[in-house]
């Protein structure tokens, strides 16, 4: 058997493992530290390179896998554990600043909307937390409420142009039943042009930009859960994403072209309906001839990417 088969192989056993066992909380919580060992993979696959035997191969690449799956649980149990459906928000209050509600910190920003401004650069940087772009706002040109962030903002407009600079600068991080409560809902303003700028680290992210006009996204982010919904409404939109150990999941109307760029290392990849161009480089098959254009370039290190159509009328 084929080292790199005994890799894979043993990579989505484990997986599979200790994702069912903790399903039945049969793992120890000290599991979720052993992400700090995944350097260890690089240094048995390297020696693997290095020898000439393949049994030797064979394993060092079983070790190699097992630290790897461990790593990737640990790292994704942690983010994914930031997930909790259950938001209260208040959109009463009128000002800016700090909210204080059962307890817990409570930010609210947000700026009115201004119909002269055309076009929007938004930057939005945090070290880690549950962020979701989910929702449209009529009266604001953005309206962001957190949980466990201390958000701090800068707004200039120059022209019909505006510039967005939102950071979260988390000294603590909040726990609720386990589970790290630092979150961020985010909504936009539809009528401007956006240029959306995440530089996120340990994060769980979901980005529904169906709703509005996204000329570029671009999505800098470590160990990291993300899920897009790109829609139609654009001409053309550019999306770049860097990403360490993630977990990607985009959707693309399905009457868009799409392009895909990948400079990817051990990941898992899962293009539906597009056809392999050249090293890295996947079309779909209408995109010379649609009306509306996708470009993504996704640069990764061990990550598992899925990209698939959906059709707007059913969604």
């Amino acid at each position: 058997m084929k080292p790199k088969h005994i890799f894979w192989g043993l990579l989505f056993i484990c997986l599979g493992i200790l994702i069912l066992l903790n399903n039945f909380g049969r793992l120890p919580n000290e599991l979720t530290t052993l992400w700090k060992f995944w350097p260890a993979v690089f240094i048995l696959l390297g020696i693997a390179l290095l020898v000439g035997s393949n049994f030797i191969k064979g394993i060092l690449s079983a070790f190699a896998a097992i630290i790897l799956s461990v790593a990737i649980f640990s790292i994704f149990f942690n983010v994914t554990s930031t997930i909790d459906d259950h938001f209260v928000f208040d959109f009463d209050d009128e000002d800016n600043g700090r909210i204080i509600i059962d307890g817990n910190q409570k930010t609210k920003i947000f700026e009115k909307y201004n119909s002269d401004i055309q076009k929007v650069n938004f930057h939005f940087d945090a070290a880690a937390g549950s962020f979701a772009l989910k929702d449209t706002t009529k009266d604001y040109l953005y309206f962001i409420e957190a949980s466990g962030h201390n958000l701090k903002s800068s707004f200039d407009i120059s022209g019909k142009q505006a510039d967005v600079d939102i950071s979260s600068k988390m000294k603590i991080f909040s726990f609720h039943d386990r589970k790290l409560a630092n979150k961020a809902i985010i909504r936009l303003n539809k009528n401007p042009m956006w240029y959306l700028n995440f530089d996120i680290g340990a994060a769980s992210a979901k980005l529904d930009l169906t709703p509005f006009k996204v000329n570029t996204l671009n999505i800098d982010m470590g160990a990291a859960s993300l899920e897009i919904k790109l829609g139609n409404i654009s001409e053309l939109t550019n999306v770049n994403i860097e990403a360490g150990a993630s977990s990607i999941n985009i959707l693309i109307p399905e009457s868009s072209g799409c392009q895909v760029e990948t400079n990817t290392e051990l990941s898992a990849k899962h293009f539906e309906g597009f056809e392999n161009i050249d090293s890295g480089l996947y079309r779909t098959n209408n995109f010379e001839t649609s009306e509306k254009k996708l470009l993504l370039k996704i640069d990764s290190g061990v990550s598992s990417i899925s990209i698939k159509k959906y059709s707007p009328e059913n969604h």
